[in-house]
């Protein structure tokens, strides 16, 4: 059996960015991972600079993740207190 692919569906440049969008994926049930987490906290001390912090998931459900991620969800924030 071979394991599936996994592919990055976006970069930040910062960590509670990353750590939003992984548990807004989460919570909907995605697998995830987050790469360059600890790269990117060293990254005042680096004069180089990094890809960013990585988010992976399997390939099989890349595009519903990164629509979920592109989602605005904003308007129903207003539609609850209507």
């Amino acid at each position: 059996m071979t394991e599936e692919k996994w592919l990055v569906i976006k970069r930040y440049s910062f960590i509670h960015e990353a750590e939003i969008a992984r548990a807004n994926l989460q919570s909907a049930g995605f697998d995830v991972q987050l790469t360059n987490v600890h790269s990117m906290a060293l990254q005042t001390f680096i004069s180089e600079s990094t890809t960013g912090i990585e988010l992976l998931v399997p390939e099989s459900v890349a595009v519903e993740a990164y629509e979920l991620l592109e989602s605005d969800f904003s308007n129903a924030l207003e539609e609850d207190h209507d």
